[in-house]
């Protein structure tokens, strides 16, 4: 009889309830940051994180606290990204706008950021990558406690903590935080309040079952721009400028339940379901009827089967959708996938079939095959190339005028390929570069009676390479540094200009320099330099545009027994820090015509205690 795997070791070794082959197999297309990238930067938030990776561009309704979509290889939608929370798609809940600021790191265990053709066990609806929020699980047996709070310039204020606990009886993890901030604009003012929490109990050793739920309730100020030209951005004069316009609340909540059973017929079966609410609202500043009331809700069931390389499964959602004032809208969704994953000698061969169908555009079939050669221990090759899909969302489908509305779209279409390269030539040095290409069909955009419609074509190539170097002769004084550089380029048609033309918000090259280096009694000093080149909104470069520019941050940061205090400076040289558009929440996501600047310098500081049994 062959053992049973212990119910915490396979947990710990899947991570978070999500199958192995959920994964890329590519490296080169895959960022992880875990909670040490988190410890030695400024960051609060799943947005925060995310500057800075490659290939990815965060665009903010205005200063912290606003909303933050993420934008990824030069597509001029944040639509073409894929966020997920443990594997499980949170877009269509979202209605296809998914804010990354709402989810705390304290929360959080890893980020995986694939780009390009994402794993099918995932979705098929990753146009340009994913994002896979990892929760929080225990690493080790004992009871691990962790808070910290911190004060910056404009009234900001962030207090979180965690607990995390491992016996005989199971896993337990808690993660309060607290946010708030007086706004660097005028009406920027915001406050958010999270509660995360998990159980995992083995039985007998042969697997497990838990369940977890999340709560998050935030209200920010939504200001209407800045009238001050570009130029004239001194840190002073655009934070007076901003009209106040609206406030925005919301209340989401994720109840999930799961259970893995190993050796069952063979292999391991995994199953889960979630349920998930979101109210959000659009007020008047100073009170008033909202401009804007939604209630969404998504049920999820997930389904699936991994023997060796093998793993086959399902996934049915139900999404609903009632907008103040308009009818209600539902739709179904349900896919099935086979993946697998084969050696012979150095070549690696990993291909998959995915078809879903959606209850109003239909159904789609998606191909993926990916290569990998390993011509050493050191030097590895890969490519990949897949077909992908992006379902219509509920505010395309029914626009708030029914004159407007199509609920005739069909899904836009790619097919997503690369290739690229990993050399390490020592234990202390990586260095991975890839190559792109993606194209895009049957774009959903307005036509020339604002109606959504299906029509055009966006293409984005470009090349995306990270690079890592560790020294120092004793591990606490030593020494990391890594850089990463991308250059993309976009080209788009639409139904009302069928000429292709530069498009999209977003640097064609971003170049990002870390440094950390970890000194003698505990101490670290950080710094992270990152320059965008020149940004265009759209019209082949025509439109809103905005200069090149550099962000220096740093944080030092000094240990005394369980205290971790630290003092921060982010943006030293005060450049400009206008790397977003703003966002109008009445057209729901739709770029506006104004630019929403950041914060110019801030400093920041604070104290962590950890407790460990």
């Amino acid at each position: 009889m062959k053992p049973a795997l212990p119910g915490f070791a396979l947990f710990c070794l899947l991570g978070a309830a999500v199958p192995l082959t959920a994964q890329n197999p590519l490296p080169t297309d895959v960022t992880i940051l875990t909670q040490n990238d988190f410890k030695a930067r400024n960051v609060f938030s799943v947005g925060d994180a995310l500057r800075g990776v490659p290939s990815l561009k965060i665009e903010q309704d205005g200063s912290r606290g606003t909303r933050m979509l993420v934008k990824m290889r030069g597509f001029s939608s944040s639509n073409d990204v894929l966020v997920l929370l443990d594997g499980r798609p949170l877009t269509h809940e979202y209605d296809s706008i998914v804010d990354v600021s709402q989810f705390p790191l304290s929360m959080v265990d890893r980020i995986e950021i694939t780009r390009g053709g994402a794993s099918l066990a995932m979705t098929a609806e990753a146009v340009a990558g994913t994002i896979n929020i990892i929760t929080l699980r225990p690493h080790q047996k004992g009871l691990l406690v962790d808070m910290g709070t911190g004060i910056g310039r404009n009234g900001e204020k962030n207090s979180a903590g965690k607990i995390t606990g491992r016996s005989n009886l199971g896993d337990i993890t808690y993660a309060p935080s607290v946010e708030s901030s007086g706004g660097f604009s005028n009406n920027e003012d915001f406050d958010t309040t999270n509660h995360f929490g998990n159980f995992t109990r083995s039985f007998n050793g042969k697997g497990y079952w838990g369940g977890e739920y999340y709560y998050h309730d935030s209200r920010v100020g939504v200001s209407n721009g800045t009238p001050v030209p570009l130029a004239q951005w001194n840190g002073n004069m655009e934070q007076q400028a901003a009209t106040p316009d609206l406030e925005r609340t919301q209340v989401s909540q994720h109840a999930k339940a799961f259970l893995a059973v190993p050796l069952l017929y063979g292999g391991t079966t995994y199953a889960s379901f979630t349920d998930s609410w979101r109210n959000s609202q659009d007020l008047p500043y100073r009170g008033g009827p909202a401009s804007r009331d939604e209630d969404s809700r998504a049920s999820t069931f997930d389904l699936s089967w991994r023997r060796s390389a093998i793993e086959t499964g399902l996934r049915a959602q139900r999404f609903e959708r009632k907008l103040f004032g308009e009818d209600a809208h539902d739709a179904m969704e349900s896919g099935v996938y086979a993946v697998g994953k084969w050696r012979a000698g150095k070549l690696t061969v990993a291909p998959g079939l995915r078809y879903d169908r959606h209850s109003v555009s239909g159904g789609f079939l998606a191909p993926r095959i990916a290569l990998i050669y390993a011509a050493g221990d050191s030097f590895s090759v890969s490519a990949s190339a897949q077909r992908a899909h992006r379902v219509p969302s509920f505010e395309e489908l029914y626009f708030s005028s029914a004159v407007l509305q199509n609920p005739n779209l069909k899904d836009e279409k790619s097919v997503n390929t690369d290739m690229g390269l990993e050399w390490k030539p020592g234990a202390a040095c990586d260095f991975k570069t890839t190559g792109f290409y993606i194209r895009k069909t049957n774009l959903i955009a307005p036509d020339a009676s604002s109606t959504w419609a299906n029509g055009g074509e966006e293409h984005s190539h470009g090349i995306e390479t990270e690079a890592s170097l560790q020294w120092g002769e004793h591990d606490e004084t030593k020494n990391i540094f890594s850089v990463n550089w991308t250059a993309q380029k976009s080209r788009r048609s639409l139904p009302t200009a069928p000429a292709m033309a530069d498009s999209a918000m977003s640097p064609r090259h971003l170049v990002d320099v870390k440094w950390d280096k970890h000194m003698p009694r505990s101490m670290t000093f950080s710094n992270e330099l990152r320059y965008q080149s020149e940004q265009f909104e759209l019209d082949g470069g025509q439109g809103v545009r905005i200069p090149g520019f550099y962000v220096w941050n740093a944080r030092f940061s000094l240990r005394i027994l369980a205290a971790d205090m630290y003092f921060a400076i982010d943006n030293i040289a005060r450049r400009r820090y206008a790397e977003t558009t703003g966002q109008n929440p009445l057209s729901g996501g739709g770029t506006a015509t104004v630019l929403s600047p950041q914060p110019d310098r801030t400093f920041w500081t604070g104290v962590s205690i950890r407790f460990l049994n």
